[in-house]
């Protein structure tokens, strides 16, 4: 995914007006991660930079919105969420899972290895992200909706945790990253 320089601010509205937006390029809607095939929800993510922040956008597609959690660092996996898992050098070490909820609250942790330390990894890290989220319908009832929008801003400070810090990047860097929707159904979660 190419992540394009933003030259004026980004208002965390969930909105994705911003020119940056629309010079983004889009992913392809997300895949099923066991099979490969459509997923159920073709949720798509763009991404911008500038030199304080990386900002990312998640439109999700959702005809149920769910988000009873509250509270930073709660469980947010187990209803509506994106989800990151960025691995600045791509080796498996010191990597870090942010999720942000329809109601912006943000689930944010760094593992030393793969799933090390469990079960939660350092949740006690803050990656300081922000959120703004728009959502197209209400949260936790049963009238049918439409989906949300995530805009997230992580500053590049956060990644300075762990035994191998990892620098802000430069132009033509490349970082490794995994985008997730965990969604949630009146009769169960989808992936």
């Amino acid at each position: 995914l190419r992540v394009v320089r933003t030259n004026g601010p980004i208002r965390l509205d969930g909105k994705l007006d911003e020119p940056v937006w629309a010079a983004a390029t889009s992913t392809a809607p997300f895949v099923n991660t066991m099979t490969g095939a459509p997923s159920d929800v073709p949720a798509t993510v763009r991404a911008a930079w500038d030199d304080t922040n990386l900002y990312v956008a998640f439109e999700i597609p959702d005809p149920f919105l769910k988000s009873r959690f509250s509270h930073a660092d709660d469980h947010l996996w187990e209803e509506d969420c994106g989800e990151i898992m960025l691995d600045p050098d791509g080796n498996g070490m010191n990597y870090f899972e942010l999720q942000a909820s329809p109601r912006g609250t943000v689930f944010d942790t760094r593992y030393d290895s793969r799933r090390v330390p469990q079960p939660f990894g350092h949740v006690d890290w803050n990656s300081g992200m922000r959120t703004g989220v728009e959502t197209r319908g209400s949260l936790d009832d049963s009238i049918a909706d439409t989906g949300y929008t995530l805009e997230l801003a992580l500053p590049w400070t956060a990644f300075e945790a762990g035994d191998t810090p990892a620098p802000k990047p430069t132009v033509g860097s490349m970082w490794r990253a995994n985008f997730y929707v965990m969604d949630a159904r009146e009769n169960g979660m989808v992936a």
